[in-house]
This record gives structure tokens, sequence and C-alpha cells, in this order.
């Protein structure tokens, strides 16, 4: 699998580490929480080292989240060296399952390979590419618009160097996005309140377009699972919800990405035995969580981006 490699698999990869990131940053041990890690340490698997069988890197990610304590909080960087030491291990167990040492891939080919180059990235950098490629923003158009030289823009993208406060303003304009997407208190981890709601969808849905039932059973037969789930209800319920899959632990709600053909079904939840059309959420090759990046039109949209309030709301004065 190390051959299939392209711009989707890449933003499939970044989402999934900056997820990952935040969630290994907790401190409380929820099983909702591990379970939508699992999908995330798979989804990682299958973007650079892993088989084309989905279930086979979700068994492999079980295996690798029993050596993680519980309740471990881990910073962005310590995140990041655990990640990529478990991209290598898993790397060498498939290399090892299909026999391809000395037959498929050289060293040099392993080492070389671009999905190192994203495990590097840190909190910054990454959301900046999100952005980038979920705005459709060239990166010497915004380089030009934002006054600085052409590569500037990729060398922020690459984590070689950060913008200044005017910079970041400018970017910000640019985009389209609300200041907050780039504030400096954001660059050395990505925030857990991202991937962890407490109040609801933060689409802006009242609870009552929310339905809340029993995982489908095939969930619960790998690994850590939660035993409710729900979705912003949309197709399904009439309702006006977004349509964001969440796990449930207590009063948490873990947005839930979907797995890839036919284990779309994994993670959704099932209202009187029949699942919704789009209740699975969006691949994660699109802007995930759905209910941050997507929105009805509206005066803060701009193409698929969506400013969630925790970064609409006016800075308090210090």
């Amino acid at each position: 699998m190390l051959e299939f490699w392209d711009r989707s698999t890449e933003q499939r990869l970044l989402r999934a580490l900056d997820a990952c990131c935040a969630l290994l940053g907790d401190t409380q041990e929820s099983t909702a929480r591990r379970a939508v890690f699992q999908r995330l340490l798979a989804v990682v698997f299958e973007a650079g080292a892993g088989t084309d069988d989905p279930m086979s890197e979700l068994y492999a990610a079980d295996t690798m989240l029993s050596e993680i304590p519980p309740g471990t909080g881990l910073d962005d960087t310590q995140a990041l060296a655990w990640l990529k030491q478990a991209q290598q291990r898993r790397l060498i167990a498939f290399l090892e399952e299909t026999d391809s040492w000395g037959t498929g891939y050289s060293s040099e080919e392993i080492d070389e390979h671009p999905m190192w180059r994203i495990h590097q990235l840190g909190a910054l950098p990454r959301r900046l590419r999100l952005l980038i490629a979920n705005t459709g923003t060239n990166k010497i158009a915004l380089a030009r618009t934002v006054g600085v030289p052409a590569h500037q823009v990729g060398h922020w993208a690459a984590g070689r160097s950060r913008p200044g406060p005017a910079e970041r303003d400018k970017l910000a304009a640019a985009l389209g996005i609300h200041p907050g997407w780039l504030a400096d208190k954001l660059d050395d981890q990505a925030p857990l309140d991202w991937y962890q709601f407490e109040d609801g969808c933060p689409c802006g849905a009242s609870d009552g377009t929310f339905a809340r039932e029993p995982l489908d059973g095939p969930c619960a037969d790998i690994g850590a699972h939660a035993e409710w789930g729900l979705w912003c209800a949309g197709d399904t319920t009439g309702g006006s919800g977004c349509g964001q899959p969440y796990l449930i632990d207590g009063d948490l709600l873990y947005p839930a990405p979907t797995m890839q053909g036919g284990y779309g079904h994994r993670f959704t939840a099932v209202r009187d035995g029949v699942r919704g059309t789009s209740n699975c959420g969006p691949e994660l090759t699109a802007p995930w969580p759905h209910s941050l990046w997507n929105n009805p039109a509206g005066p803060n949209q701009r193409g698929p981006l969506r400013l969630p309030d925790l970064l609409t709301q006016a800075e308090v004065p210090p």
C-alpha cells in the first residue's frame, strides 16, 4: 500500500493525525473517545502502510491502543512521536505479513515516503494545510494577498517558520475565516474541544433534532466501543441537523468518522431498525468533523468551511 499515495490520502492522514493528537491530550478516559481514536488510528495505518482491508487496520489499531495507559495526557510533540512509532510498527508488521522485505520495498523508499513528512507537522501547519485545501486557496495567490514572498506560505505550511500577528490577521482575512483559527495559543496543540463536545452539536441544531439509538451490533465486536450513538438528525427524521454522527459517553459527544466501502455502517446509530443514508458521516477526505466544517449558507460561510462558535465569539478583554 506504500505506493497508493495521493492528495486525498494526504488529507485523510492530516485529519486523522490532528484529531489523534487532540484526543491523546485528554486525561479523561472514555470508551467513546477510545472507540473514535481506534478508528482514527486505523485511518493513519491505511494512509501509509497498511492493507486495503479497513477491518485489518481496525484490528491492528485495537492492538496498538491496548498499550496506552488509561487517562494519559500527551502534548502534541509526544502524541506525534507515539503516532509515528505506531505507524512504523504497523509498517513493519505489514511488510512481514506480505513478505515484502527485499522484494517489494527498499529501506530508502520507506524512509523517503511522504507520510513521514506529514507525521512531522505540528498543530499550526496541519491546520493551515487543511484550511488552504478546504477553501480552495492557491498558496502563491495567498502569499500575494498577505504581502509576503511566494514561498513564505509554503514555509508556514511545512512548519519551518510561523506567521507574525499582522500576517495571521491577513491570512485569516484572505482565507475568509475568523482569526481564532490561526490564534498563536493554538500553535502547539490541536484543541480537544474540536473533537469533543458537551453542549450538543456545534452546528447549532437543538437537542430535539438528535436521534439517540443503540449502536448497530457489528460495531461492538472490535476493541473499544460505546453502547450508544446518535446523529444530528437530518435526512432520516426530517430534522434540520447537519447529519454528524457521534459516539456518546455520559454528557460527552465524540464525532465519529465513517469507514470506507462496504464498512460504512460502522459507528452509526440505527433508528427503528433502519440506517439513514447519510448518518454515517463523511469519510476523512472530506472536511471533518462535519459539524465544524460545514453549515447551511450564512454570513460566516465561505466554501465548505464553517466557523465554529468557539472561534466566532468576540474576544474577552484581559
